[in-house]
């Protein structure tokens, strides 16, 4: 019988297409894996993300339920954390906006003063003002609000800065020392750092305020009507959510509570890598 010979160029070809035809499975292999683990890691990011959803709306209603009912819960922006049984971390924090120094009833000094510790900036700080008592005496000017800056020449970044030090929601003149943060303590004229130590030592025991001279001219207790509440759920070291808004309170609330709260302006709402 005769042999048949094969084609070296044939060999050749069949080798090739075998091994591309491995090549392929493989690859599909490899695509149909990355898929279902694809599916398996959006699935578990989802539960994740739904379950901090449900957290940061726990973490608003206890910081509602703080402003309520919790005359002594801080209102400075220091964080409060409370961690469930299903390891879900809430945190929220209270800004009291009379703790800040109002845009539009705030002495200008004041003013310059935390404009100046906001910025880093004193030179910059003086021109600012400038166009901030401009504006005040124009008589038909509107109430300035921290996005309407912009027409003033206040940036993005600037308003940003600003954001913790001023206000349009204080309605007062002065900042409440029992409300304001370190950093707004810090920046008021007449104010050193022994003073700043002095008044958050009071405030943690619930002493009275110290004496403060020539700054109580900046200064006077308060409290309201205006809220900032952030709130915020989250798994340790896991995606988190985050609510953001200002509240207003509204007459007083059952057995002496603090009022009920309505919402001012539109909610921030986001996720956030915690």
């Amino acid at each position: 019988m005769l042999a048949l010979k094969k084609n070296p160029n044939e060999r050749g070809f069949i080798l090739v297409l075998v091994l591309w035809t491995g090549l392929a499975l493989a690859l599909g292999v490899a695509s149909f894996l990355a898929r279902e683990r694809g599916e398996a890691y959006r699935t578990a990011t989802e539960r994740v993300l739904v379950s901090s959803i449900l957290a940061s709306d726990a973490a608003w209603e206890l910081a509602l339920a703080d402003l309520s009912r919790n005359r002594n819960a801080p209102r400075d922006g220091r964080i409060v954390e409370i961690r469930t049984p299903e390891d879900m971390i809430l945190r929220y924090r209270i800004t009291d906006e009379t703790g800040k120094a109002d845009l539009n009833e705030a002495n200008l000094e004041l003013l310059q003063s935390l404009i100046a510790a906001a910025l880093g900036d004193s030179f910059r700080a003086a021109n600012l003002i400038d166009r901030l008592r401009a504006h005040r005496e124009n008589l038909n000017a509107p109430r300035l609000s921290l996005e309407s800056l912009a027409s003033l020449g206040f940036d993005a970044k600037a308003r940003r800065a600003l954001s913790s030090y001023v206000t349009a929601f204080g309605f007062s003149p002065y900042v409440d020392p029992a409300a304001a943060s370190p950093a707004v303590l810090r920046a008021v004229p007449g104010i050193g750092p022994t003073d700043v130590k002095a008044i958050l030592r009071a405030r943690e025991r619930g002493d009275p305020l110290p004496p403060l001279g020539s700054a109580e001219r900046f200064l006077a207790p308060g409290g309201g009507p205006v809220f900032g509440i952030e709130a915020t759920g989250s798994r340790p070291g896991g995606l988190g959510y985050r609510h953001a808004a200002k509240v207003l309170r509204i007459g007083g609330g059952f057995r002496g509570g603090g009022g009920r709260f309505v919402q001012v302006g539109p909610m921030k709402s986001g996720v956030v890598d915690r």
